[in-house]
C-alpha cells in the first residue's frame, strides 16, 4: 500500500534490493520499539505454564520491612547531598514549578533546570549504590 501511495521512494544511487530491505529494516524497528513500550509487554513474567503460575501475595510484615528499608536508603542518600540540592528537590517535592524556584533562589529559570536536574542525578546516584 506504501508503494501505491508514493510512500517509498528508494534513492536511486543504491541498489533496489538494498534499498527495499533498508526501507523494511525501519519500518520492522519502529514496530518493534513501540510493542516494547506497551505496558503490558513490559509487566510480563515469561513461564513454560503461565495458567499454573500464582505469585504468592507478600505477606504485611515482609511489606513493612521492605518498605522500611527503601526509606531509610531514600533518607541516606538525601542526608549525603548537598545542602542546595536537598533545598531544590524539597520545592519540587511539594509541587513547586521551575518558574517559582528560580524566584525563589533569585536565579534564571534556565538556571534552576540545570541544578534541579543535576540534583536529580545526584540522588539516583546515591540511590543506585
Amino acid at each position: 500500500m506504501a508503494v501505491e501511495e508514493g510512500r517509498y521512494r528508494p534513492d536511486a544511487s543504491v541498489a533496489p534490493r538494498r534499498a527495499l530491505l533498508g526501507w523494511l529494516h525501519g519500518i520492522v524497528w519502529r514496530k518493534v520499539g513501540h510493542h516494547r513500550k506497551r505496558a503490558w509487554v513490559r509487566r510480563e513474567i515469561p513461564a513454560a505454564d503461565p495458567w499454573s503460575v500464582q505469585p504468592e501475595p507478600p505477606r504485611d510484615d515482609e511489606l513493612l520491612v521492605e518498605a522500611r528499608e527503601r526509606l531509610l536508603a531514600v533518607r541516606l542518600a538525601v542526608s549525603r547531598l548537598p545542602q542546595r540540592d536537598r533545598e531544590l528537590l524539597a520545592l519540587c517535592a511539594v509541587g513547586d514549578g521551575f518558574r517559582e524556584i528560580a524566584r525563589m533562589a533569585g536565579i534564571p529559570r534556565s538556571t534552576a533546570v540545570r541544578q534541579v536536574g543535576r540534583a536529580r542525578r545526584r540522588l539516583l546516584g546515591l540511590l543506585a549504590r
